[in-house]
């Protein structure tokens, strides 16, 4: 049986990716570690993270860069207080070896920014915070007045016109 293949007869594939739009979605981390920074100065946290679940972005990437030790005492907080509720989301609020964290879903708010990327604004995901499933923010409540305890001039759910 002979096979012949012929990769300029086939069609170029068209990749572009929709960045997906701010909202929250269901995560996992795929690869992290802790290395040395550029400058040497402190340690940083790279991460892969993938989105699951029911999306139409599921299987999408996006990728972050957490400050673990750093000069900067407010670098270093904000590196290290993402850690904290990642670790807090996914049930392990001690760990001794960072790829504990990986394949562990949870839950983030996603939004977008424009970077320049090779000589060109690109749309790129970043996590605004982790969502909290344990303690979820507490919702609005409706504020409720009995019947005659407002002023007179203020109308009565009756007297509205809808």
């Amino acid at each position: 049986m002979s096979f012949m293949f012929n990769a300029a007869d086939e069609p170029e594939e068209k990749r572009e990716f929709d960045t997906p739009p701010e909202g929250e979605y269901e995560v996992i981390i795929t690869e992290i570690e802790l290395k040395d920074t550029k400058k040497g100065n402190g340690k940083g946290i790279p991460l892969t993270l993938t989105i699951v679940g029911d999306s139409p972005y599921a299987n999408r990437k996006f990728w972050e860069y957490w400050l673990y030790e750093h000069p900067s005492e407010t670098a270093q907080n904000i590196g290290r207080q993402m850690l904290k509720r990642v670790c807090l989301a996914v049930g392990k609020p001690e760990i001794e070896n960072l790829e504990e964290l990986c394949y562990l879903p949870f839950k983030v708010y996603l939004k977008v920014k424009k970077e320049e990327w090779d000589g060109e604004m690109r749309e790129k995901n970043f996590i605004s915070y982790v969502v909290d499933t344990n303690n979820p923010p507490p919702q609005p409540v409706q504020r409720v007045i009995p019947k005659g305890d407002l002023e007179p001039d203020v109308p009565q759910d009756d007297d509205l016109p809808f």
